[in-house]
């Protein structure tokens, strides 16, 4: 999929009953699960068109950050890689607790937002697990249609 991304059209992914999001927040995992479903539909069009699952990247901030780790666990093919910023993951505290220590890399000084040092490292890390070195990355077509992620 190279440099392209599928992003949602929408303005929220699911509901969020309070502000700051808190390990004893109240997720509605019905929406949450309702907006995976659609992320999933997504994946299976890319890899219906020929996009090798291991090429595919699910990043999101924010919101679209909680959406995209769920999404990205709870699909059943092994896909390249999902990147969070400034999320969490919007289901309860047992699924929480079902991830491995190994996916549970967390930044918690960052705060809620994007830095330009952040974005440079996840290029390197995408163009690493793609096997692309500096200076040879070429964008490849996608059958998705592109927008601005929704946080």
């Amino acid at each position: 999929m190279g440099r392209d991304a599928i992003c949602g059209e929408v303005n929220a992914w699911f509901g969020i009953s309070e502000v700051p999001i808190t390990a004893k927040s109240v997720r509605d995992e019905r929406e949450v699960l309702k907006a995976v479903e659609h992320v999933h539909e997504l994946l299976d069009k890319e890899v219906a068109a020929g996009t090798d699952p291991s090429n595919i990247f699910v990043c999101g901030l924010s919101q679209g950050g909680a959406l995209a780790i769920a999404s990205v666990l709870l699909y059943p093919k092994t896909l390249g890689g999902c990147v969070v910023f400034s999320g969490s993951i919007p289901l309860n505290k047992t699924f929480a607790e079902t991830v491995s220590s190994e996916a549970r890399k967390a930044y918690p000084t960052l705060g809620h937002s994007l830095v330009d040092e952040e974005l440079k490292y996840l290029q390197q890390w995408i163009n690493g697990r793609l096997g692309i070195s500096e200076g040879t990355e070429t964008a490849r077509p996608s059958s998705s249609s592109h927008h601005k992620d929704p946080e």
